[in-house]
C-alpha cells in the first residue's frame, strides 16, 4: 500500500523526466507523491493526465492555492488525493465530482469558511469512518473554526448532493 512506502523509494519515485515543472512524465504510474514545492501553485488542466493510471496522488507541504475544474479528467482511476498543507483558502469540488474517492486529505490549509468549502463539510459528515480530519476555517472575524462546525448564512445546501463520490 502507499503509505507502507519508504521515504527513498517515494523520493526516487519523484526522480523522473518532468513534464511541468513538478510532474513527471510516466504514463503507468499508480502513484505521485509531491512535497516542498513552494512554487508549485496550481494544477491546471491535464497537467496530470499523463498519469492515466494513477490511483493515488500527494502534493503535501507546497504552494497550491488553485485546482482547475478538468484537473483530473483523465485520471478516473484516482481514489487517495492528499492535498495538506498546502495554501488552499477555497476549493471547488468540481475537480473531484467524477472521481471514485475513499480519501480526500486536506489539514493544514488556511481555509475561509464560506459556502465554496460547505461540500468538504458534507463530504466529511458522510464518511463511514470513525477517522475525521480536524479541518478548520476562518471565518470573517478571523476566527478559527471547526470545519464540522462551520456555519454559513444564506448558504444553499441543495446543490452539494452527495453522490456516489462527492
Amino acid at each position: 500500500m502507499y503509505k507502507e512506502k519508504t521515504e527513498r523509494q517515494t523520493q526516487d519515485a519523484c526522480l523522473c523526466n518532468v513534464v511541468t515543472e513538478h510532474f513527471p512524465r510516466i504514463k503507468l504510474a499508480y502513484y505521485s507523491y509531491i512535497a516542498n514545492q513552494g512554487k508549485l501553485e496550481s494544477i491546471n488542466d491535464n497537467e496530470v493526465g499523463y498519469y492515466v493510471g494513477l490511483r493515488n496522488l500527494t502534493v503535501v507541504d507546497s504552494g497550491l492555492r488553485f485546482l482547475s475544474h478538468q484537473a483530473f479528467v483523465k485520471n478516473v482511476n484516482l481514489q487517495y488525493i492528499n492535498l495538506s498543507g498546502n495554501k488552499f483558502s477555497s476549493l471547488s469540488k468540481k475537480p473531484f465530482r467524477h472521481l471514485g474517492l475513499s480519501d480526500l486529505i486536506l489539514v493544514n490549509n488556511p481555509f475561509k469558511c464560506s459556502c465554496e468549502i460547505m461540500w468538504i463539510k458534507k463530504f466529511q459528515e458522510a464518511k463511514f469512518s470513525t477517522e475525521t480530519q480536524d479541518l478548520y476555517c476562518m471565518d470573517d472575524n478571523n476566527k478559527k473554526t471547526a470545519l464540522l462546525d462551520m456555519k454559513v448564512p444564506n448558504c444553499d445546501t441543495s446543490f452539494l448532493a452527495i453522490g456516489h463520490v462527492l
